[in-house]
């Protein structure tokens, strides 16, 4: 089968309960022989969906709980083999980074190990037994260096640490930095001066502004991002970094 006319979405519960229902009924309720009461555990309304369609029908789905919990991922029959399993896990793993989630995990049928372990999922204590079917908990620590996507509500200090690198990472001529006491936690470890050296060596056009509400606590602590600017320029105007002042 083609997968033309396959789509992958974001599905809302109140919307789309249906099309879900039957896709988890078709795949765990009757294929699998999971019990109802099981299946449907009261948990949809809070969680968020993906649905895949064909040609408008519902032919796969999956959800994810707001602990990060990753689950019901179900293809009908007759439409596996096509990838789509990938790409909802993929949608996701996509809602959870919006979402700002650090930590996703999922508990994997045995039989699928190799599915989530290929998606970068790590195998967590022994196999257990849950609606009869031996299960694997599987986690995923997500990786937010490369992000580029506004997030509304995100963790502190992370993975906004990582955010931080994301913009670092993404900016091409000018990177503008207010903070007010330039958190050591997220200002001040390697890998944030090393993505900005590497930022301000870029270009000879390439500069950073970075100001603070006040410059002592920063002198005072050894702050690492002393070593590329004078100390008192932080304060009340912007401090330009440029090539010329990194060493």
């Amino acid at each position: 089968m083609s997968t033309d006319g396959i789509t992958v979405r974001s599905a809302d519960w109140a919307d789309d309960e249906a099309a879900l229902t039957r896709v988890r009924s078709a795949v765990f309720i009757l294929e699998q022989g999971v019990p109802r009461a099981i299946e449907m555990d009261g948990q949809d309304p809070d969680a968020r969906h993906v649905l895949a369609e064909h040609d408008g029908q519902a032919v796969g789905c999956g959800r994810l709980l707001p602990d990060g919990r990753i689950g019901r991922i179900a293809v009908l029959a007759s439409h596996r083999g096509l990838g789509i399993g990938a790409r909802l896990l993929e949608a996701l793993l996509d809602l959870a980074r919006n979402a700002a989630i650090v930590d996703v995990y999922l508990h994997s049928q045995a039989s699928a190990t190799a599915f989530y372990t290929r998606a970068g999922f790590e195998a967590r204590g022994p196999v257990f037994e849950e609606a009869g079917i031996p299960h694997q908990d599987m986690q995923l620590t997500l990786d937010y260096r490369r992000w580029n996507e506004r997030l509304v509500h995100v963790a502190y200090p992370r993975p906004f640490d990582q955010l931080v690198l994301a913009q670092l990472h993404h900016a091409r001529r000018e990177l503008r930095l207010l903070s007010p006491a330039l958190d050591p936690r997220v200002f001040d470890g390697e890998p944030f001066l090393a993505a900005l050296r590497q930022f301000i060596r870029e270009s000879r056009l390439s500069n950073a502004r970075v100001i603070v509400r006040e410059s002592r606590p920063l002198v005072q602590s050894g702050h690492g991002l002393l070593q590329m600017g004078p100390a008192g320029a932080f304060e009340r105007k912007p401090t330009v970094l440029n090539p010329a002042t990194t060493s």
